[in-house]
């Protein structure tokens, strides 16, 4: 694989075996979902509404339903959450780019891991009239994610240095580069707030600044420069 600093292989590619997306932030604009459904939820329970925020970036739902409400039931937090995403749904959008991205990803050189669960992966990417590409992982975070992370990709006969990771967020960017995959940190974070950029992290506005070609050992990802965030 060609090597790439922290600002990344502009003007050159990654070549993989796999890419790796987190459909949160790279294929779908949730923003205003989010912020809507953990604001009202954090109401709801009584917790710090930015403790909410920062926990939902990175966690899955039952993970932040024990921390922020260990005394409820959890299986009933997590379906009135899931209640509320499915009132939100409207607001779900496609990322600039994102059809084009999942076209241009050979056939079966793609997967998705996600701190969604499974329903929730499947409502908001039946909204945006998107399919995953390849096989899933969801209801990634906590202690345990960067080992479920590494198994996953053992599991499709990858290394962490031949899968580009494509993140939504800065904790899936931050463990996606400690395992050893090349990253781009694509977007705002679904809307819960922007972290600083992990080192060695490329960081794009979108999707559409990202582009896939096949390639002999795999797949080709090139990346078109641009400012980073503000």
């Amino acid at each position: 694989m060609a090597a790439a600093g922290p600002r990344g292989p502009f003007g050159g590619d990654w070549t993989a075996e796999l890419v790796v997306i987190d459909p949160v932030g790279v294929l779908l604009d949730m923003a205003a979902a989010e912020r809507a459904r953990w604001g009202w939820w954090a109401r709801r329970v009584g917790a710090d509404p930015a403790a909410v925020a920062t926990d939902a970036a990175a966690l899955p739902v039952a993970a932040v339903v024990g921390r922020h409400a260990p005394d409820a039931d959890p299986a009933a937090e997590a379906a009135v959450l899931t209640a509320r995403l499915e009132l939100l749904l409207r607001t779900v959008r496609r990322t600039r780019g994102a059809a084009a991205l999942l076209r241009a990803l050979p056939r079966g050189r793609g997967a998705v891991w996600t701190r969604l669960d499974g329903d929730e992966l499947d409502r908001v990417l039946g909204r945006a009239r998107l399919a995953p590409p390849g096989p899933t992982l969801t209801g990634l975070g906590g202690p345990d994610a960067a080992e479920r992370a590494a198994a996953f990709l053992a599991g499709l006969g990858c290394t962490p240095a031949r899968a580009v990771a494509l993140e939504g967020g800065t904790a899936g960017a931050t463990r996606s580069r400690a395992l050893g995959c090349p990253t781009v940190l694509v977007g705002d974070e679904g809307g819960l707030g922007v972290g600083a950029s992990p080192p060695d992290v490329v960081r794009l506005r979108d999707a559409a600044l990202i582009g896939l070609r096949p390639d002999a050992d795999g797949v080709a990802v090139s990346l078109r420069r641009e400012s980073r965030l503000r």
